[in-house]
């Protein structure tokens, strides 16, 4: 999952926002996966660019206090 994002996040082909809405549609494209992913792909980055993408998308979600304040408490 991380190499998939980091494929998009690399391609200097791709505008902002297309490197948002590929991200997110490879996040939402995993049923009742996408924000455990998200989270995981945060946690186990250190590379801020790359967390970024996943955290917008968790941003745009209700719901999923528990996983957002697990992001917040780091």
């Amino acid at each position: 999952m991380a190499d998939n994002i980091t494929v998009i996040l690399n391609n200097s082909s791709l505008s902002v926002d297309e490197k948002v809405e590929k991200t997110a549609e490879l996040l939402s494209a995993l049923p009742g996966q996408g924000v455990a992913k998200a989270t995981e792909l945060i946690l186990n980055t250190d590379n801020s660019s790359i967390a970024t993408y996943p955290a917008n998308y968790l941003a745009i979600l209700p719901n999923h206090k528990q996983e957002k304040n697990k992001l917040l408490s780091i």
